[in-house]
């Protein structure tokens, strides 16, 4: 697993932490899971559309 460091202003920071239950570092990686899930389905569309 890599380490990465996001830079975060304090109304994006806000809104996390309504969301995360507590749990921020949490709540990032599951986001990060989902946006990754999402670009790894959209290249697949993309490289069906392309055949």
């Amino acid at each position: 697993m890599r380490e990465i460091t996001i830079r975060l202003d304090d109304d994006l920071l806000d809104f996390i932490g309504l969301h995360a239950n507590g749990d921020r570092d949490a709540y990032l990686a599951t986001l990060l899971i989902q946006y990754r899930h999402w670009a790894i389905h959209q290249e697949i569309i993309r490289a069906l559309q392309t055949d």
